[in-house]
């Protein structure tokens, strides 16, 4: 998928407007991903010599490798001649900068946060980042300061569009979950349909613990909209940070995400729900993005009301 344009105030995604050691970088990845990483080596050693290439090639490998088995829909690198870059080529020039003007440890906690490489190849990604970027250092490549370059793959979202798809499922099934439940029908069967359709066959389980808690002892009005509204209220969001958060063992963060909701008793009896959903996706090959989220900026429409009997809450438009 090419982008006819880019997202208001982010830097350009055309690739004409890349320097030198930016397109390398593109012209490595690319190559390497459509032709395999022995073609390229084959035209990089003209470039660089034999000397320089090994370390190099290692990290090029385990990056195409997580590449080809990206869960994205979309597939992550474009055409050698494509135009502009898709966003995780994006995300990886910047990862590349970090790493060479902030350190190798700073460019891994990027690549980190990314959603697109599978759950199994996260920690081979964040290590050929910095291996590649290395590379170019020796290379006498050095990419531009990354000020200025918003990571895109793990940017705040606004709506369900922007999310990716298992990021849309999870919160379909949440919408889903709670329609079902004003119906007075039972929820299960109808969000298992939707998350195995994900890969996740005991996903449900978590889900129901965690919206059933919900329900039962929220301390505000919780903001879930209709299975069709393409917005995104805030307590959806917060549901899928807090999933993403466990995926990165990040306790402290999904406590005080339900927290805002929950009283701490209610939080530490939700969290094992979270993170059963968390290692389910995992498990899946599934790992969310870990996303700046802003959310002031979501704006709520359809609230939970708490019923007149406080024993029992149910969601109402």
């Amino acid at each position: 998928m090419a982008f006819a344009d880019h997202p208001p105030g982010l830097p350009s995604l055309r690739c004409r407007d890349l320097n030198l050691p930016q397109q390398i970088c593109i012209w490595f990845i690319r190559r390497a991903y459509h032709a395999g990483v022995e073609a390229t080596e084959r035209t990089a050693t003209k470039v660089f010599g034999p000397p320089a290439m090994g370390e190099a090639l290692t990290a090029l490998d385990a990056l195409v490798d997580a590449l080809h088995r990206s869960p994205l829909e979309v597939p992550p690198v474009h055409a050698l001649r494509a135009p502009v870059q898709s966003k995780e080529e994006f995300d990886l020039l910047t990862a590349f900068a970090v790493s060479q003007h902030a350190g190798a440890a700073a460019g891994r906690a990027l690549a980190a946060r990314w959603g697109w490489p599978a759950a199994v190849d996260n920690v081979e990604v964040e290590h050929a980042v910095s291996g590649f970027a290395a590379f170019l250092d020796r290379a006498a490549q050095r990419l531009p300061p990354p000020q200025g370059r918003p990571p895109l793959a793990c940017a705040g979202a606004d709506s369900t569009a922007d999310l990716d798809p298992r990021e849309r499922s999870l919160v379909r099934a949440i919408r889903v979950w709670v329609r079902c439940v004003k119906r007075r029908e039972p929820p299960h069967e109808a969000v298992d349909a939707l998350l195995r359709e994900q890969g996740l066959s005991t996903g449900g389980r978590s889900l129901n613990a965690i919206l059933t808690n919900t329900a039962t002892a929220a301390t505000r009005h919780v903001d879930v909209r209709c299975p069709g509204c393409p917005g995104l209220a805030p307590d959806e969001a917060r549901i899928v940070h807090a999933v993403s958060a466990m995926q990165r063992n990040q306790q402290e963060l999904a406590f005080e995400l339900l927290a805002s909701w929950l009283q701490p008793a209610a939080v530490r009896l939700t969290l094992p729900a979270v993170e059963g959903l968390a290692v389910g996706l995992a498990g899946a090959c599934h790992r969310l993005p870990l996303r700046d989220w802003r959310f002031p900026e979501l704006t709520g429409q359809w609230p939970w009301i708490a019923a007149a009997d406080h024993s029992q809450r149910i969601p109402l438009h």
